[in-house]
């Protein structure tokens, strides 16, 4: 499966440029160091996605990333109990999806109706961020994918609502 590793190349973007700066900063120092890139940070009190589908907004073509805030922790955790981590790593979930993807399947689960067509424009957007430098390592994620992890938020946003 072709996708984006946590050596890849980053797009042209602003914040990319600011990324691979700062990285190249913390390898030319002398201090041992490790690197965690986290894909979209998601979980309780971070939302907006579910927010997003109730409002009835369309979803974007482009392919997304995400990691629940759970195992970003997780991450770090296992990180610094490895005897020999490698020196970047990239913290996503094991299953990149298209942002109208995500939100049909989070409007379905919440009775909602499907979003309306994505935006075709962002379709050469984003990338398939592969996570395999990480799971190689040992990692075993809590929410391996967005419908474990969204899964959960709504199974408690509906018995809060309840």
């Amino acid at each position: 499966m072709g996708g984006a590793d946590a050596a890849a190349t980053v797009g042209a973007y602003r914040f990319a440029q600011v990324w691979v700066h700062g990285v190249a900063a913390v390898r030319e120092s002398a201090a041992a160091a490790v690197v965690v890139r986290f894909a979209g940070i998601y979980g309780p009190g971070r939302t907006r996605l579910i927010e997003r589908v109730r409002a009835h907004e369309p979803g974007g073509a482009a392919y997304t990333n995400r990691i629940h805030r759970d195992d970003c922790a997780g991450v770090l955790h296992h990180l610094l109990r490895l005897e020999r981590p490698l020196p970047l790593y990239l913290a996503a979930d094991s299953e990149p999806a298209k942002q109208c993807a995500v939100m049909g399947w989070m409007a379905e689960r919440l009775g909602l109706p499907a979003p309306s067509g994505a935006d075709a424009g962002d379709a050469s957007l984003g990338k398939r961020c592969r996570n395999a430098r990480l799971v190689a390592s040992g990692y075993e994620f809590e929410y391996p994918s967005f419908r474990e992890g969204y899964g959960a938020i709504i199974a408690a946003m509906v018995r809060r609502a309840g």
